[in-house]
């Protein structure tokens, strides 16, 4: 019984691969005897992995390491994964980006794959939506929204970014994903749970378009009353249905409707036009989560072309040619740090101290001088004062922070002494990335309104509290 048993693990573990830098290699494993098996006696290894494409996440905030952002997790849709398993390519999620890899030995399953779902000439159906694979990037970090130049109304619970190789394109010799060289430079969209109620409005029937353009949904307004009596629910009469009873039925009772319940627990997650039909009213465009309902970005990776001769830049080129081209493509999702006026409180070391001269010099990561306001006394709570003084320009928020400043002027002591130092502070420290806030109008004595600042753009500021 026992030498059957080591039997059966022996051969288990022969055939167990291990993965290398350059794919997948056999590995000599102990037997079940506990010897090393020889070399010539495993088979010829039956896969190995390659890298189609990649994405790495960056942040401007990480002033180390590449940029490169660890704030995400990477989840594939459930769509996705189903294409995945079936092309027999892997997902990896590497902390900074994720990776999908494919099995060279199966590259003519995968071309056959994508010739059937494209334009090519090997097939009738035009379903290039089918070509591509979907991710949501669900943030882990939560001091990721102070660092990071988002605005600060963003709910990510009903709106979504989205980003597509359809828009990659080369910046500065690296490919960037999204159309902006920054993610948060481009408009966030609306998110939809599973179902929508919109109105008809003056629209004869409202249609649902997939990611290139594709009609998959249509609604009419105008319903036979007999399709009502087979209990079928509103958003479940399609114009398909409706245009057939109509031939067989030209003198029908109808009814019309007044709202639209677009069902999207019927469709995969992704990105989708409303198009209202004979109307005026304006399409718009809507993010369909799925179960991933804090996901902050919805990213469609097409592993080819969809459109001959599109815009975008994709692993499998050539693909209607004799010898199509397979390449590995790194995209760049970049975030672009938030940039803050940083406001510094000088607190004197004791009640009814003043603070003379002060004045904050030193430079930002470039090396470039900053100015400062001149320090003024503010209230700050519990009966304390101190002396405020903000830059005159943002200054970007970093990991570590390339700013140095120095806190200069002179200390009266209640009892009229007066330092003779003009240091206070050699170094004075830096903005925290969890401390931002919309900086509000300041009464000002010397300007008009009431005393108010005119506010042109909204600023944001880190406070920092600094006791002698």
């Amino acid at each position: 019984m026992t030498d059957k048993t080591d039997d059966k693990i022996g051969k288990r573990r022969r055939f167990r691969p291990r993965f290398t830098r350059e794919g997948v290699r056999p590995v000599a494993v102990v037997g079940a005897a506990g010897t090393k098996q020889p070399e010539d006696e495993y088979p010829e290894v039956s896969f190995y992995f390659e890298r189609l494409m990649e994405v790495a996440i960056s942040n401007t905030f990480y002033n180390v390491n590449g940029s490169l952002s660890p704030d995400f997790t990477v989840l594939p849709t459930h769509r996705t994964k189903k294409i995945i398993n079936s092309l027999g390519m892997l997902f990896r999620d590497r902390g900074v980006g994720f990776s999908v890899l494919y099995d060279t030995k199966r590259t003519n399953a995968l071309l056959h794959y994508l010739s059937w779902h494209t334009w090519g000439a090997k097939s009738d159906v035009d379903d290039g939506a089918e070509t591509r694979l979907s991710f949501v990037l669900n943030l882990h970090n939560p001091n990721f929204y102070y660092f990071t130049n988002i605005p600060f109304d963003f709910d990510v619970g009903k709106q979504c970014y989205y980003a597509s190789n359809r828009t990659a394109h080369v910046s500065d010799g690296r490919i960037v994903l999204t159309a902006a060289e920054f993610l948060p430079k481009s408009k966030p969209l609306p998110t939809v749970e599973g179902q929508l109620d919109i109105p008809f409005l003056n629209a004869t029937r409202i249609e649902v378009l997939d990611v290139l353009g594709n009609v998959v949904q249509c609604y009419p307004r105008i319903i036979p009353v007999d399709l009502f009596d087979n209990n079928m629910p509103t958003h479940g009469i399609t114009c398909r249905d409706v245009d057939n009873y109509m031939k067989s039925h030209p003198d029908a009772v109808t009814k019309i409707l007044d709202t639209c319940t677009i069902n999207f627990f019927l469709l995969p997650s992704g990105l989708y036009t409303i198009r209202y039909v004979d109307s005026s009213e304006k399409e718009f465009s809507v993010i369909y989560r799925g179960n991933f309902h804090q996901a902050l970005c919805f990213i469609d990776l097409f592993l080819t072309d969809p459109i001959q001769d599109g815009a975008g830049i994709y692993p499998v080129c050539d693909l209607d040619s004799d010898n199509p081209i397979i390449s590995n493509v790194t995209y760049n999702l970049n975030f672009q740090a938030r940039s803050t006026r940083w406001e510094y409180f000088i607190v004197p070391p004791a009640k009814g101290a003043q603070l003379l001269d002060l004045q904050i010099t030193g430079t930002n990561g470039k090396g470039e001088p900053v100015a400062f306001s001149p320090a003024q006394q503010v209230p700050i709570g519990l009966d304390t004062r101190a002396y405020m003084s903000m830059s005159e320009v943002d200054l970007q928020l970093q990991s570590h922070s390339e700013c140095v400043f120095k806190l200069s002027g002179r200390i009266q002591h209640p009892k009229g002494m007066t330092t003779r130092d003009s240091t206070l502070m050699p170094r004075l420290p830096v903005a925290s990335p969890n401390r931002v806030e919309p900086i509000l109008p300041r009464d000002n004595p010397a300007s008009g309104d009431g005393g108010q600042l005119p506010v042109v753009e909204r600023t944001y500021g880190s406070a920092i509290y600094v006791y002698l």
